[in-house]
């Protein structure tokens, strides 16, 4: 596995969306499997673990809001996670045309700290509007809280654009928290409108798939919500949520992270002339010794 295979490009050109688009479905069916796997080992348990806080918050317990931050961590970090498999099995299908297990754990391993420092990082301004929204409704006075929302949003949008390609860098080149996002930042300058665009479209194309895979199970749900003469929701209920969050995420997130991380290629190639082989190089960075002259260019 320490060199490329002598089919694969030699360049990461810059090809434009349509073709990151085309390339993004074309790796994730023929690696379909493997992200099936990938995905389906941290889903299973944290969407299990989502649903059990849920099932406790729908009793009233007095610890709702500890339980709804537990649950957006658990879902927000499997999803990071999850990203971060991926993200490591694209670059080393790129590099080396196969993908290991072993490679993309201990990549993401690597960078636990990163990884988890982010995770919290979201979480917090995410349910902080997710939870004033719910809330608006049993408000007399809505009009502050609505106010609020739209300031943080108005302020989170633009950050968490510039902050896309966050887990790649984190992945691909190794970067800590702070480090990645100067990175990511860095990368974006100047690349706002083609990035922007590119997350519009790449965003239209997830939501028309998890739409599609969505139906049917929203279909079931209808008929499973409650039990005769229960108020509680059925454990089919349960059941037909799970499978639908996990089959939502098995089919769309592969399609989401590989589009993105594609999308990083390419303005790596625009800004830096990235190649197989400099992606060579990355991959094979793995200690934080061998990261500080890429920190000491990011910080100067």
């Amino acid at each position: 596995m320490d060199q490329p295979q002598n089919n694969l490009i030699n360049e990461f050109k810059p090809n434009g969306i349509k073709w990151i688009l085309h390339e993004s479905f074309s790796v994730s069916i023929t690696r379909f499997k493997f992200f099936v796997a990938l995905v389906a080992i941290i889903q299973v348990p944290a969407i299990m673990l989502s649903l059990y806080f849920s099932g406790l918050t729908t009793q009233e317990n007095r610890y709702d809001l500890i339980l709804q931050i537990f649950s957006y961590l658990t879902a927000f970090f499997a999803m990071t996670f999850s990203s971060s498999l991926i993200i490591a099995a694209i670059g080393q299908h790129y590099a080396y045309n196969e993908i290991t297990f072993s490679f993309c754990f201990k990549r993401a391993w690597w960078r636990i700290i990163s990884i988890s420092s982010w995770t919290i990082l979201l979480t917090i301004p995410l349910f902080a509007i997710t939870y004033f929204a719910d809330n608006l409704a049993t408000s007399q006075e809505a009009t502050k809280p609505i106010i609020g929302i739209m300031v943080v949003m108005l302020i989170l949008i633009p950050v968490l654009i510039y902050t896309s390609f966050y887990t790649q860098t984190v992945i691909i080149e190794g970067f800590n928290l702070i480090n990645g996002i100067k990175r990511s930042a860095y990368l974006i300058h100047r690349k706002i409108l083609k990035v922007f665009t590119a997350i519009i479209l790449i965003g239209l194309i997830a939501i028309g798939l998890s739409v599609i895979v969505n139906i049917p199970f929203a279909l079931l749900e209808l008929g499973s919500r409650f039990d005769l003469g229960n108020s509680t929701p059925s454990m089919l209920f349960y059941l037909i949520v799970f499978l639908r969050n996990l089959v939502d995420s098995i089919i769309v997130l592969p399609v989401l992270i590989t589009a993105g991380t594609l999308l990083y290629f390419d303005i790596r190639s625009d800004k830096e002339n990235y190649d197989i082989n400099k992606l060579l190089d990355d991959i094979k960075i793995s200690s934080q010794s061998s990261q500080l002259q890429k920190e000491y260019t990011i910080n100067n």
